[in-house]
Formats: C-alpha cells, structure tokens, sequence
C-alpha cells in the first residue's frame, strides 16, 4: 500500500501513531507530497 500526504500531516493535529513513526525522520513542508510505503 502506498500512502500520500499533501501538505503538512499534522495540519489537523489528529496525527496517528503508525504515521509519526515514519514521518519521524523526514522534514516536512508545507505542500509538499510525502509517499511511503506501508
């Protein structure tokens, strides 16, 4: 499965754990696309 986030993932504050453990290390930019794959 391959996720796709536009944008900043925390923008709504709602952020899963699952998710911040791969976004742990990547910068994130606003508007920016992140793929990853679960």
């Amino acid at each position: 499965m391959i996720i796709a986030v536009y944008g900043s993932p925390r923008k709504d504050g709602n952020t899963d754990a699952l998710m911040d453990a791969f976004l742990s290390g990547v910068e994130k930019h606003e508007k920016s696309i992140i793929l990853y794959k679960l």
